[in-house]
């Protein structure tokens, strides 16, 4: 398997999960899980910072595996099937360019701004 396949069916599972986790059907253990797991990757208070070079990253990474892989055994399999499948749909549809223009276009501004601040600060204007 290529790492485009891997990076695909990453994205695939997220998805997945994404949608497990607003499903009704997705019983509350499964739901909990899906939960806690996003809240500790966006918790400022982790294990290992994120601010150190690659090693940050490396108990978010085990932490979002972990909880996926359980939410997929607590959730029926079924949904599971049907959920991939809407994944599935949902990736072979092209991208939004409005929506891809307007995230580029906060960047650049964003960077226009720093860009400026920095320059004042420099010039001491």
């Amino acid at each position: 398997m290529e790492l485009r396949d891997l990076a695909n069916q990453a994205k695939r599972d997220a998805l997945v999960l994404w949608f497990a986790a607003r499903d009704p059907r997705t019983p509350w253990l499964a739901k909990l899980v899906a939960g806690l797991s996003a809240g500790y990757v966006i918790s400022p208070i982790q294990v290992l910072p994120d601010w150190i070079p690659l090693v940050g990253y490396l108990d978010d990474v085990a932490v979002v595996a972990i909880g996926g892989w359980l939410v997929l055994k607590l959730t029926p399999r079924p949904l599971i099937d049907e959920l991939r499948e809407k994944a599935r749909t949902v990736q072979a549809q092209p991208g939004n360019r409005a929506t891809a223009v307007a995230v580029l276009a906060i960047w650049a501004g964003f960077t226009l701004l720093v860009g400026l601040m920095a320059w004042r600060l420099r010039t001491g204007g």
